[in-house]
């Protein structure tokens, strides 16, 4: 499954990023919702 992780503060990103891969999930991470538009409208996530 692949993970769209949207947040600016890259503490917080890292740790959801880390405890998502860590339950077998595949994560890609933006720092602000514009990129995580951009992002969303390119590639297929299954949840963000």
């Amino acid at each position: 499954m692949r993970i769209l992780i949207i947040e600016d503060d890259d503490q917080t990103a890292e740790v959801v990023s880390k405890g998502f891969e860590q339950a077998g999930f595949q994560t890609f991470r933006c720092a602000d919702g514009l990129s995580g538009l951009e992002a969303a409208k390119s590639e297929p996530f299954d949840a963000a």
